[in-house]
């Protein structure tokens, strides 16, 4: 199971991804402004870039 401010900074970049109607790029800047709010989720962001900017498709949204 995820703590608590992890469940809610994955959803926080869920949000910045699929429901806020950011470029690719808007979105990564922002998430990984994300550990300033959630620094107990900064691994977590850092995951969440590191698969982004491995993408060589893009994401589906």
């Amino acid at each position: 199971a995820f703590p608590p401010v992890a469940c809610s900074a994955i959803r926080e970049m869920h949000k910045l991804l699929y429901r806020q109607g950011l470029t690719l790029e808007l979105a990564r800047a922002a998430i990984l402004q994300l550990p300033a709010t959630y620094p107990e989720a900064a691994q977590d962001v850092a995951l969440m870039d590191a698969f982004l900017a491995s993408s060589v498709a893009g994401i589906a949204r």
